[in-house]
Protein backbone atom coordinates (compact mmCIF):
# COMPACT_ATOMS: atom_id res chain seq x y z
CA UNK A 1 0.00 0.00 0.00
CA UNK A 2 1.74 3.08 -1.40
CA UNK A 3 2.03 6.12 1.57
CA UNK A 4 -0.96 8.92 1.12
CA UNK A 5 0.69 11.16 3.58
CA UNK A 6 2.37 13.19 1.36
CA UNK A 7 -0.22 13.78 -1.13
CA UNK A 8 -2.13 16.91 -1.44
CA UNK A 9 -4.46 18.62 -3.40
CA UNK A 10 -6.73 16.25 -3.63
CA UNK A 11 -10.39 16.12 -2.41
CA UNK A 12 -10.40 13.02 -0.19
CA UNK A 13 -12.84 12.00 2.21
CA UNK A 14 -11.13 11.47 5.43
CA UNK A 15 -10.00 7.95 6.87
CA UNK A 16 -12.55 8.13 10.47
CA UNK A 17 -15.40 9.71 8.29
CA UNK A 18 -15.05 5.92 6.45
CA UNK A 19 -14.50 4.44 9.56
CA UNK A 20 -17.41 6.00 11.39
CA UNK A 21 -19.77 5.01 8.27
CA UNK A 22 -18.81 1.39 8.32
CA UNK A 23 -19.19 0.95 11.55
CA UNK A 24 -22.56 2.62 11.40
CA UNK A 25 -23.91 0.00 8.48
CA UNK A 26 -22.31 -2.69 9.76
CA UNK A 27 -24.16 -2.35 13.33
CA UNK A 28 -27.35 -2.18 11.16
CA UNK A 29 -26.20 -5.27 9.46
CA UNK A 30 -25.95 -7.27 12.66
CA UNK A 31 -29.75 -5.81 13.31
CA UNK A 32 -31.18 -6.72 10.04
CA UNK A 33 -29.57 -10.30 10.52
CA UNK A 34 -27.24 -9.85 7.61
CA UNK A 35 -23.75 -11.35 7.28
CA UNK A 36 -22.48 -8.70 4.96
CA UNK A 37 -23.09 -6.05 2.39
CA UNK A 38 -22.29 -6.24 -1.87
CA UNK A 39 -22.05 -2.33 -2.90
CA UNK A 40 -23.06 -1.74 -6.44
CA UNK A 41 -24.08 1.93 -6.75
CA UNK A 42 -21.23 4.39 -7.68
CA UNK A 43 -22.95 6.41 -5.11
CA UNK A 44 -23.07 4.07 -2.29
CA UNK A 45 -19.38 3.57 -3.28
CA UNK A 46 -18.01 6.80 -2.81
CA UNK A 47 -19.83 7.02 0.39
CA UNK A 48 -17.82 3.64 2.11
CA UNK A 49 -15.18 3.67 0.32
CA UNK A 50 -14.15 7.16 -0.39
CA UNK A 51 -13.92 6.76 -4.56
CA UNK A 52 -16.61 6.49 -7.19
CA UNK A 53 -14.16 4.21 -9.52
CA UNK A 54 -15.30 1.38 -11.04
CA UNK A 55 -15.15 -1.40 -8.68
CA UNK A 56 -17.56 -2.74 -5.69
CA UNK A 57 -17.18 -2.94 -1.89
CA UNK A 58 -18.09 -5.73 0.16
CA UNK A 59 -18.42 -5.26 3.91
CA UNK A 60 -18.61 -7.97 6.22
CA UNK A 61 -21.09 -7.46 9.29
CA UNK A 62 -17.25 -7.82 11.37
CA UNK A 63 -14.25 -7.34 10.20
CA UNK A 64 -12.34 -4.91 6.77
CA UNK A 65 -14.07 -4.37 3.84
CA UNK A 66 -12.68 -4.55 0.38
CA UNK A 67 -12.86 -2.80 -2.35
CA UNK A 68 -12.70 -4.72 -5.09
CA UNK A 69 -11.78 -2.28 -8.44
CA UNK A 70 -12.15 -2.98 -11.89
CA UNK A 71 -10.91 0.61 -13.14
CA UNK A 72 -9.37 2.49 -11.98
CA UNK A 73 -6.58 1.11 -9.46
CA UNK A 74 -4.09 3.87 -8.80
CA UNK A 75 -6.69 6.60 -8.51
CA UNK A 76 -8.81 4.17 -5.84
CA UNK A 77 -5.43 3.55 -4.36
CA UNK A 78 -5.09 7.74 -3.99
CA UNK A 79 -8.59 8.52 -2.60
CA UNK A 80 -9.90 5.28 -0.59
CA UNK A 81 -8.44 5.24 3.06
CA UNK A 82 -9.48 1.58 2.73
CA UNK A 83 -6.90 -1.02 3.65
CA UNK A 84 -7.65 -3.93 1.61
CA UNK A 85 -7.79 -2.59 -2.08
CA UNK A 86 -7.47 -5.33 -5.04
CA UNK A 87 -7.60 -5.07 -8.62
CA UNK A 88 -10.39 -7.41 -10.42
CA UNK A 89 -10.27 -8.45 -14.05
CA UNK A 90 -13.94 -10.10 -14.01
CA UNK A 91 -17.10 -9.42 -11.67
CA UNK A 92 -16.61 -13.87 -11.22
CA UNK A 93 -13.56 -13.53 -9.35
CA UNK A 94 -15.41 -11.82 -6.20
CA UNK A 95 -17.01 -14.67 -4.94
CA UNK A 96 -13.65 -15.95 -4.24
CA UNK A 97 -12.13 -13.01 -3.25
CA UNK A 98 -14.91 -12.93 -0.51
CA UNK A 99 -14.04 -16.97 0.48
CA UNK A 100 -10.40 -16.33 0.68
CA UNK A 101 -11.16 -13.09 2.89
CA UNK A 102 -13.73 -14.36 4.95
CA UNK A 103 -13.78 -18.25 5.13
CA UNK A 104 -16.47 -18.61 3.44
CA UNK A 105 -19.62 -16.66 2.03
CA UNK A 106 -22.13 -14.96 3.64
CA UNK A 107 -25.24 -17.20 4.39
CA UNK A 108 -27.28 -13.44 4.04
CA UNK A 109 -26.34 -10.65 1.73
CA UNK A 110 -27.75 -7.83 1.10
CA UNK A 111 -27.43 -5.72 -1.67
CA UNK A 112 -29.25 -2.28 -3.00
CA UNK A 113 -32.68 -3.68 -4.44
CA UNK A 114 -34.10 0.10 -4.23
CA UNK A 115 -31.61 1.00 -7.07
CA UNK A 116 -30.67 -2.35 -8.76
CA UNK A 117 -32.48 -3.49 -11.74
CA UNK A 118 -33.67 -6.92 -11.68
CA UNK A 119 -31.64 -8.59 -13.92
CA UNK A 120 -29.18 -7.75 -12.35
CA UNK A 121 -29.70 -8.78 -9.07
CA UNK A 122 -30.44 -12.31 -10.26
CA UNK A 123 -27.24 -12.65 -11.56
CA UNK A 124 -25.58 -11.69 -8.01
CA UNK A 125 -27.82 -14.40 -7.02
CA UNK A 126 -26.60 -16.79 -9.56
CA UNK A 127 -23.05 -15.57 -8.66
CA UNK A 128 -23.23 -15.93 -4.79
CA UNK A 129 -24.81 -19.50 -5.11
CA UNK A 130 -26.06 -20.71 -2.21
CA UNK A 131 -26.39 -17.91 -0.48
CA UNK A 132 -29.20 -16.32 0.41
CA UNK A 133 -29.08 -12.56 -1.16
CA UNK A 134 -32.32 -9.77 0.35
CA UNK A 135 -32.49 -6.09 0.09
CA UNK A 136 -30.05 -4.12 2.42
CA UNK A 137 -31.03 -1.14 0.93
CA UNK A 138 -32.57 0.04 4.46
CA UNK A 139 -29.04 -0.58 6.62
CA UNK A 140 -27.57 2.02 3.70
CA UNK A 141 -30.29 4.58 3.97
CA UNK A 142 -30.62 4.38 8.23
CA UNK A 143 -26.21 5.44 8.12
CA UNK A 144 -26.50 7.60 4.72
CA UNK A 145 -30.13 9.43 5.85
CA UNK A 146 -27.96 10.87 9.13
CA UNK A 147 -24.83 13.34 8.14
CA UNK A 148 -21.63 13.84 10.00
CA UNK A 149 -20.46 16.98 10.54
CA UNK A 150 -18.09 16.48 8.60
CA UNK A 151 -20.87 15.87 5.71
CA UNK A 152 -22.30 19.31 6.78
CA UNK A 153 -19.57 21.46 6.07
CA UNK A 154 -19.02 20.51 2.69
CA UNK A 155 -23.37 20.65 1.88
CA UNK A 156 -22.14 24.14 3.68
CA UNK A 157 -20.11 24.91 1.33
CA UNK A 158 -21.91 24.01 -1.56
CA UNK A 159 -24.78 26.58 -0.04
CA UNK A 160 -22.41 29.04 0.03
CA UNK A 161 -21.69 28.49 -3.46
CA UNK A 162 -25.68 28.53 -4.56
CA UNK A 163 -25.93 31.90 -2.82
CA UNK A 164 -23.09 33.27 -5.17
CA UNK A 165 -25.13 31.46 -8.20
CA UNK A 166 -28.42 33.51 -7.03
CA UNK A 167 -26.50 37.11 -6.15
CA UNK A 168 -24.39 36.80 -10.02
CA UNK A 169 -28.13 36.34 -11.72
CA UNK A 170 -28.60 39.84 -9.16
CA UNK A 171 -26.45 41.50 -12.07
CA UNK A 172 -27.33 39.41 -15.25
CA UNK A 173 -30.73 39.18 -15.89
CA UNK A 174 -32.59 42.06 -18.09
CA UNK A 175 -36.37 42.58 -18.89
CA UNK A 176 -37.02 41.48 -22.11
CA UNK A 177 -34.56 38.17 -21.94
CA UNK A 178 -35.29 34.38 -22.47
CA UNK A 179 -35.35 31.78 -19.52
CA UNK A 180 -33.11 29.93 -21.39
CA UNK A 181 -30.80 32.57 -22.34
CA UNK A 182 -29.96 33.22 -18.60
CA UNK A 183 -30.15 29.91 -17.60
CA UNK A 184 -27.16 29.07 -20.35
CA UNK A 185 -25.08 31.86 -18.92
CA UNK A 186 -25.71 31.03 -14.80
CA UNK A 187 -25.08 27.33 -15.89
CA UNK A 188 -21.80 28.54 -17.09
CA UNK A 189 -20.93 31.02 -14.04
CA UNK A 190 -22.08 27.79 -11.86
CA UNK A 191 -19.18 25.87 -13.20
CA UNK A 192 -16.30 27.83 -13.35
CA UNK A 193 -16.82 28.16 -9.11
CA UNK A 194 -17.35 24.55 -9.04
CA UNK A 195 -20.29 23.16 -9.81
CA UNK A 196 -19.72 19.11 -10.71
CA UNK A 197 -22.63 19.51 -13.68
CA UNK A 198 -23.96 15.40 -13.49
CA UNK A 199 -27.09 15.18 -10.72
CA UNK A 200 -27.93 12.51 -8.77
CA UNK A 201 -31.44 11.14 -7.65
CA UNK A 202 -31.79 7.47 -6.30
CA UNK A 203 -34.32 6.15 -8.51
CA UNK A 204 -33.69 4.19 -11.30
CA UNK A 205 -36.62 5.62 -13.65
CA UNK A 206 -35.25 9.77 -12.18
CA UNK A 207 -32.63 11.88 -13.94
CA UNK A 208 -31.12 15.46 -12.27
CA UNK A 209 -30.22 18.17 -14.66
CA UNK A 210 -27.75 20.73 -13.84
CA UNK A 211 -28.75 24.00 -12.96
CA UNK A 212 -32.88 23.29 -13.97
CA UNK A 213 -35.45 23.04 -12.88
CA UNK A 214 -38.99 21.17 -12.44
CA UNK A 215 -39.90 23.51 -15.35
CA UNK A 216 -39.86 21.10 -18.33
CA UNK A 217 -43.50 19.75 -19.99
CA UNK A 218 -46.58 21.83 -20.25
CA UNK A 219 -48.59 22.29 -16.62
CA UNK A 220 -50.56 19.12 -15.93
CA UNK A 221 -47.98 16.53 -17.03
CA UNK A 222 -46.13 15.22 -13.93
CA UNK A 223 -42.35 15.12 -13.71
CA UNK A 224 -40.24 14.39 -10.40
CA UNK A 225 -42.27 12.31 -7.85
CA UNK A 226 -45.42 13.02 -9.93
CA UNK A 227 -45.47 16.86 -9.41
CA UNK A 228 -46.63 18.70 -11.84
CA UNK A 229 -44.47 21.05 -13.81
CA UNK A 230 -45.20 24.87 -15.94
CA UNK A 231 -44.32 24.40 -19.64
CA UNK A 232 -42.03 22.96 -22.09
CA UNK A 233 -38.37 23.69 -22.07
CA UNK A 234 -35.59 22.69 -19.22
CA UNK A 235 -34.55 26.05 -17.68
CA UNK A 236 -33.33 27.31 -14.34
CA UNK A 237 -36.15 29.96 -14.47
CA UNK A 238 -39.74 28.91 -14.09
CA UNK A 239 -41.62 31.65 -15.77
CA UNK A 240 -45.05 31.37 -17.64
CA UNK A 241 -44.10 32.69 -21.34
CA UNK A 242 -40.30 32.41 -21.31
CA UNK A 243 -39.83 35.59 -21.32
CA UNK A 244 -38.73 37.99 -17.87
CA UNK A 245 -40.65 40.95 -17.74
CA UNK A 246 -40.71 44.11 -15.25
CA UNK A 247 -42.66 43.28 -12.20
CA UNK A 248 -44.01 40.31 -13.06
CA UNK A 249 -42.79 37.21 -10.66
CA UNK A 250 -41.17 34.26 -11.85
CA UNK A 251 -38.99 31.43 -9.73
CA UNK A 252 -35.61 30.62 -9.42
CA UNK A 253 -35.32 26.94 -8.71
CA UNK A 254 -31.56 26.14 -8.71
CA UNK A 255 -29.33 22.65 -7.71
CA UNK A 256 -26.04 23.38 -7.14
CA UNK A 257 -23.92 20.02 -6.84
CA UNK A 258 -20.20 20.73 -4.94
CA UNK A 259 -17.46 17.70 -4.00
CA UNK A 260 -20.36 15.88 -3.96
CA UNK A 261 -22.83 17.23 -2.25
CA UNK A 262 -25.89 18.89 -2.94
CA UNK A 263 -28.20 21.44 -2.60
CA UNK A 264 -31.78 22.09 -4.06
CA UNK A 265 -33.34 25.36 -3.56
CA UNK A 266 -35.34 27.90 -4.96
CA UNK A 267 -36.82 31.78 -4.55
CA UNK A 268 -39.29 34.16 -6.18
CA UNK A 269 -37.72 36.78 -8.11
CA UNK A 270 -39.11 39.65 -10.09
CA UNK A 271 -37.52 42.67 -12.12
CA UNK A 272 -38.63 45.53 -9.88
CA UNK A 273 -41.15 45.98 -7.30
CA UNK A 274 -43.87 43.76 -7.63
CA UNK A 275 -46.92 45.08 -7.55
CA UNK A 276 -48.42 45.30 -4.30
CA UNK A 277 -51.30 42.13 -4.13
CA UNK A 278 -48.56 39.96 -5.73
CA UNK A 279 -46.36 41.23 -3.53
CA UNK A 280 -48.08 40.43 -0.21
CA UNK A 281 -49.01 36.94 -1.67
CA UNK A 282 -45.16 36.12 -2.23
CA UNK A 283 -44.81 37.27 1.47
CA UNK A 284 -47.78 35.21 2.51
CA UNK A 285 -45.81 32.05 0.77
CA UNK A 286 -43.10 32.88 2.29
CA UNK A 287 -44.74 33.13 5.74
CA UNK A 288 -45.70 29.65 4.82
CA UNK A 289 -42.49 28.04 4.32
CA UNK A 290 -41.90 29.57 7.87
CA UNK A 291 -44.45 27.63 9.48
CA UNK A 292 -44.06 24.58 7.76
CA UNK A 293 -40.41 24.12 8.73
CA UNK A 294 -41.39 25.31 12.34
CA UNK A 295 -42.77 22.25 12.85
CA UNK A 296 -39.47 20.46 11.70
CA UNK A 297 -37.78 18.21 14.88
CA UNK A 298 -36.58 14.98 16.01
CA UNK A 299 -39.53 12.30 16.25
CA UNK A 300 -42.01 13.69 14.34
CA UNK A 301 -42.99 11.26 11.26
CA UNK A 302 -43.21 12.41 7.53
CA UNK A 303 -46.51 11.57 7.08
CA UNK A 304 -47.43 14.30 10.13
CA UNK A 305 -45.00 16.48 8.25
CA UNK A 306 -46.79 16.24 5.56
CA UNK A 307 -50.40 16.81 6.59
CA UNK A 308 -49.30 19.98 9.15
CA UNK A 309 -47.84 21.48 5.95
CA UNK A 310 -51.55 20.78 4.36
CA UNK A 311 -53.13 22.46 7.35
CA UNK A 312 -51.16 25.73 7.18
CA UNK A 313 -51.00 25.60 3.19
CA UNK A 314 -54.81 25.38 3.50
CA UNK A 315 -54.98 28.32 6.43
CA UNK A 316 -52.94 30.14 4.10
CA UNK A 317 -55.37 30.70 1.40
CA UNK A 318 -52.70 30.23 -1.29
CA UNK A 319 -53.11 27.56 -4.08
CA UNK A 320 -50.55 25.71 -3.32
CA UNK A 321 -51.89 22.12 -4.62
CA UNK A 322 -51.58 22.12 -8.03
CA UNK A 323 -53.00 19.92 -10.58
CA UNK A 324 -52.23 16.97 -12.24
CA UNK A 325 -52.29 15.29 -15.79
CA UNK A 326 -56.19 13.48 -14.66
CA UNK A 327 -57.08 17.16 -13.42
CA UNK A 328 -57.33 15.70 -9.97
CA UNK A 329 -55.09 17.50 -7.61
CA UNK A 330 -51.83 15.63 -6.26
CA UNK A 331 -50.72 16.91 -2.85
CA UNK A 332 -48.56 14.21 -1.63
CA UNK A 333 -44.81 15.24 -1.70
CA UNK A 334 -43.39 17.66 0.69
CA UNK A 335 -39.66 17.19 -0.09
CA UNK A 336 -36.97 14.42 0.87
CA UNK A 337 -33.52 14.33 2.29
CA UNK A 338 -30.61 15.57 0.24
CA UNK A 339 -26.91 14.92 0.11
CA UNK A 340 -24.78 12.96 -1.80
CA UNK A 341 -27.98 12.37 -4.37
CA UNK A 342 -30.42 15.67 -5.30
CA UNK A 343 -33.02 13.22 -4.13
CA UNK A 344 -32.86 10.07 -1.11
CA UNK A 345 -34.85 8.84 1.75
CA UNK A 346 -36.62 10.15 3.24
CA UNK A 347 -39.15 10.89 1.53
CA UNK A 348 -41.62 13.98 3.49
CA UNK A 349 -44.52 12.44 2.05
CA UNK A 350 -48.48 11.27 2.54
CA UNK A 351 -48.37 7.69 4.46
CA UNK A 352 -44.77 7.71 5.35
CA UNK A 353 -44.34 7.38 8.63
CA UNK A 354 -40.70 7.18 9.00
CA UNK A 355 -39.58 9.17 11.75
CA UNK A 356 -37.38 12.03 11.74
CA UNK A 357 -33.82 12.05 13.07
CA UNK A 358 -31.53 14.91 14.44
CA UNK A 359 -28.94 14.81 11.62
CA UNK A 360 -31.13 14.45 8.68
CA UNK A 361 -30.99 17.35 5.73
CA UNK A 362 -34.16 18.06 4.26
CA UNK A 363 -35.03 19.55 1.32
CA UNK A 364 -38.49 21.33 1.94
CA UNK A 365 -40.53 23.73 -0.51
CA UNK A 366 -44.27 25.58 -0.06
CA UNK A 367 -46.02 26.75 -3.44
CA UNK A 368 -48.28 28.90 -5.07
CA UNK A 369 -50.27 28.02 -8.02
CA UNK A 370 -50.39 31.56 -9.96
CA UNK A 371 -53.01 30.46 -12.60
CA UNK A 372 -52.87 27.59 -14.89
CA UNK A 373 -49.25 28.19 -16.06
CA UNK A 374 -47.23 29.44 -13.57
CA UNK A 375 -46.26 28.45 -10.18
CA UNK A 376 -44.42 30.18 -7.19
CA UNK A 377 -42.02 28.07 -5.30
CA UNK A 378 -39.78 28.39 -2.36
CA UNK A 379 -37.30 25.69 -1.33
CA UNK A 380 -34.64 25.42 1.39
CA UNK A 381 -32.37 23.15 2.75
CA UNK A 382 -32.63 22.71 6.35
CA UNK A 383 -30.95 20.38 9.11
CA UNK A 384 -33.50 18.59 11.69
CA UNK A 385 -32.09 18.47 15.11
CA UNK A 386 -33.42 17.10 18.41
CA UNK A 387 -35.61 20.27 18.87
CA UNK A 388 -36.20 21.83 15.55
CA UNK A 389 -34.38 22.58 12.51
CA UNK A 390 -31.45 24.90 11.71
CA UNK A 391 -30.87 26.01 8.11
CA UNK A 392 -28.36 24.81 5.82
CA UNK A 393 -29.55 27.21 2.72
CA UNK A 394 -27.95 31.02 2.78
CA UNK A 395 -30.34 32.57 0.50
CA UNK A 396 -32.50 35.49 2.16
CA UNK A 397 -36.00 34.88 3.01
CA UNK A 398 -37.40 37.33 0.84
CA UNK A 399 -38.17 37.87 -2.48
CA UNK A 400 -35.23 38.50 -5.38
CA UNK A 401 -35.75 41.96 -6.47
CA UNK A 402 -33.74 42.50 -9.39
Amino acid sequence: MEDKSNQKNVFRIPEEEILRRINGVQKELHTRRMDGLFIVQRIDLLYFSGTAQNGFVFIPAEGEPLLLVKKFVPRALEESPLHTILSIQSIREIPGIIRGHQGRLPTRLGFESDVMPMREFQFYEKLFAGTECVDGSPAIHAVRSVKSQWELLQMEATAKKSLELFEYLGNHIEPGEKDIEISTRAEYFARSIGHGAALRIRDYQKTGFPLSSLAGTPMGKSRLFGQPSVREGNCLIIEPKGTLNQKVPFTVESRFFLNGYHMHEARVGSIGPLPGAINEMAKRLFQLQQEILAHVKAGITADSLFRLSLEKAHASGLSTNTPGADGTRQEKILGSGVGLELVEPPVIAKGNQQTLKAGMALSLYSENRLDDRQILRIRDVVLVTENGHRKITRLPQETFIW
